[in-house]
């Protein structure tokens, strides 16, 4: 939704810092730009790739981020040092502060409607040029109907558009979906200064997450162990679905009712949670008639996203609970059909260990149309055996659980959506029960790394594994942001203070062979850091102690 929402002209500038950090280059010209394949669609001349590496580096320097995007224009090439990290989300940030579409996405969130006149003149005073736009002009009536249409043109397929009015309309859970995933991987705007030009939605915001943190607090033994990271997820849902509440955009009796029984399937020990959420949800004061479907999207999303159930006490269906036990013999059967072999049982109960809960996502999220070519192809070269079994069960569950008429375009989406979605599980698995202990790394200098991901709980333990193998180093991951470490990796930005010590790489959808290695670089220099002062420490050490047995001068 992010790079839908830049104008075009940035949304390149952008990619090209994305390129920059997925290849690992140390310099990148007009001419490397124009031959990468990933950029023939755009069809820009080696003039114009010149012209936007100039505006890089002004945008850069502008939004005064030269510390968290070290790239610099040096004859027409943007330079990278080798250990630098690029945080290309600060760029991002940069760019939606000055982009039409995501000022009408504001407008049409709160539903302020605004006759078309006064809207060019809110979007001229909000929406301000960058020092590259030396021509601006200012926005006609022409240009908002033209950044509609092509709003339009991207999410219907998603459920949801602008109508005549610019106001949002369409699936009201897929629309909630995807403005929960924006806002999350944008969170900082929501804290940054002179970021959103609506300071009252910024108001809002801070307001629903002090609620969730005093949910938190006045109820440890319930949400005590919810991290912050959890938190802050969890009130950007509470934000998105509050405020389509007050713009009167309520849940329909849609599928959820098929999958998903709340009133009837949350085990006992779940209803305090329940009740506190039904308190958080009446604070804003929905109808009677849709409060007990508001506080369903709430709870399943809160038992999926945030504090994740047990499989046995996911809250499906009656009737779907057990057309899951049939889901998963038919993994078995994809497993057999691809290796003409029986799973074993240790694979077997790992894998059922995980399936019901993605079933349960995925019947949740419908996003499947989502630009994953790139991802898909890494997994296919890297893991082909794990690739055919998910793949081949992707089949399966298009089948079962999309059942409604699909273009065959969209039904191939939703085979490579339910693939990417079980893939890392699988390779996961795999991982696991082949993974070789190295001891002798308890005697070297420990790297401490948090990996945090918002979408997909278990693509922490899928980094986690994949890091394990690409660097041969003492590697301590926690899910937890602290004092002491080293380097954090997330798809969005951590909301806490971070050590200026510590590195950030974000990663959302692609990790790339040179975003690992520029990873595997950073670890080593950190670990010769270590050693240095290790060799120092113990120097001083033996120092002291001869000092003290009168044997050094």
């Amino acid at each position: 939704m992010l790079l839908e929402l830049l104008e075009p002209k940035e949304k390149i500038k952008y990619e090209m810092v994305l390129a920059i950090e997925r290849y690992g280059v140390a310099s990148a010209n007009a001419y490397w730009f124009e031959t990468l394949p990933e950029f023939a669609y755009y069809k820009k001349s080696r003039s114009t790739y010149e012209r936007y590496i100039n505006e890089i580096d002004n945008d850069i320097k502008d939004a005064g981020i030269f510390d968290k995007i070290p790239l610099e224009n040096r004859g027409n090439a943007l330079f990278l040092e080798p250990t630098s990290v690029v945080q290309s989300a600060y760029l991002s940030n940069y760019y939606l502060t000055h982009s039409v579409k995501f000022f009408l996405l504001l407008l049409a969130f709160r539903q302020e409607k605004v006759e078309l006149t006064d809207l060019c003149e809110l979007v001229d005073n909000n929406c301000l040029p960058t020092s590259n736009d030396k021509e601006y002009k200012g926005v006609s009536k022409s240009t908002i109907y033209k950044k509609t249409n092509m709003f339009n043109r991207r999410f219907e397929n998603l459920g949801f558009s602008f109508d005549h009015n610019l106001q949002l309309i369409g699936n009201e859970q897929q629309l909630r979906v995807q403005l929960h995933q924006f806002f999350l991987s944008n969170a900082a705007l929501f804290f940054a200064e002179k970021t959103l030009p609506d300071k009252e939605l910024i108001a809002d915001f801070q307001f629903i997450y002090t609620q969730v943190q005093e949910m938190v607090n006045d109820n440890p033994e319930l949400f005590g162990n919810m991290k912050s990271e959890e938190q802050l997820s969890f009130a950007v849902f509470l934000f998105v679905s509050f405020t389509r509440i007050n713009t009167k955009h309520y849940m329909k009796r849609d599928h959820l009712s098929r999958y998903f029984d709340i009133a009837n399937r949350i085990p006992k020990e779940l209803e305090p949670k329940l009740t506190v959420l039904r308190k958080i949800l009446k604070i804003f004061n929905p109808p009677a008639e849709v409060l007990d479907l508001e506080l369903k999207n709430i709870a399943v999303f809160f038992f999926l996203y945030i504090q994740p159930l047990e499989n046995s006490k996911l809250p499906f269906s009656e009737t779907y609970s057990e057309r899951v036990d049939y889901l998963l013999e038919l993994f078995d059967n994809s497993f057999e059909n691809v290796f003409f072999l029986p799973m074993e049982n240790q694979e077997r109960e790992k894998i059922h260990d995980i399936l019901p809960s993605i079933i349960a996502r995925l019947i949740y999220n419908q996003d499947y149309t989502r630009n994953i070519t790139m991802e898909n192809a890494y997994f296919l070269r890297k893991f082909p055996l794990s690739c055919q079994v998910a793949r081949s069960y992707a089949r399966v569950l298009q089948k079962e659980l999309y059942t409604s008429a699909l273009s065959r375009n969209d039904a191939e989406n939703v085979t490579t959506h339910v693939f990417l979605q079980l893939v890392r599980s699988i390779i996961t698995v795999f991982f696991k029960s082949k993974k070789i202990d190295q001891p002798y790394f308890r005697f070297t200098p420990p790297v401490f790394i948090c990996v945090e991901n918002m979408y997909d709980p278990y693509r922490n333990e899928y980094i986690q594994l994949i890091l394990s193998k690409h660097v041969d180093k003492n590697l301590i991951f926690s899910e937890k942001l602290t004092d002491t470490t080293d380097i954090f990796v997330g798809n969005t930005l951590p909301m806490q203070d971070i050590s200026k010590e510590t590195t950030v790489f974000l990663w959302d959808k692609v990790i790339s062979e040179q975003m690992m290695e520029t990873f595997r670089v950073v670890v080593d220099k950190i670990y010769l850091e270590k050693m240095d002062e290790r060799r120092r420490e113990a120097h001083e050490k033996a120092r002291k102690s001869l000092q003290e047995k009168g044997e050094l001068a």
